[in-house]
């Protein structure tokens, strides 16, 4: 999980209100998505529930961001997701195609945090970016024309 710091400031830039992956231990918001059973969960999958218009956070496991932008452009969705900095990730064009407001470089270390608030061993050789994402074409479109110039 991001730490709580790190995203204390992502809340303050955007209406963060589920957090899509994850359970019970790291969750960073009150009404969450988790990937097994646990108390609370809105539901137990973060692809079964609709994104659009519930102010998503997604943090997801790195093999399922490629899942992501096909959610979000079928849905027309709008939300908050963190990914490594991966440029040559087949997901990472379309992630700059969807963004719709400038990406946010989070600092390094402690900034990943384990189950008992352990540092992440990939806390000082990972770059995470949060994304700010939109599935209304227009919305990012607006965006790339404005930062083109």
């Amino acid at each position: 999980m991001l730490n709580p710091t790190v995203f204390d400031h992502l809340r303050a830039r955007c209406s963060l209100l589920v957090d899509l992956f994850t359970s019970l231990w790291n969750r960073q918001l009150d009404r969450f998505v988790s990937w097994g059973c646990h108390p609370g969960a809105l539901a137990l999958d973060a692809f079964s529930i609709g994104w659009k218009n519930i102010g998503a956070y997604a943090f997801p496991p790195f093999c399922l961001i490629q899942k992501c932008p096909t959610k979000i452009l079928t849905e027309k969705a709008e939300l908050t997701l963190v990914t490594p900095y991966w440029p040559a990730q087949q997901w990472f064009p379309s992630l700059l195609e969807l963004a719709c407001e400038p990406a946010l470089i989070l600092p390094r270390g402690e900034l990943l945090l384990g189950p008992t608030g352990q540092h992440h061993p990939l806390e000082q050789s990972i770059l995470l970016i949060a994304w700010r994402l939109s599935g209304v074409r227009w919305k990012a479109a607006a965006f790339r024309a404005k930062w083109s110039i």
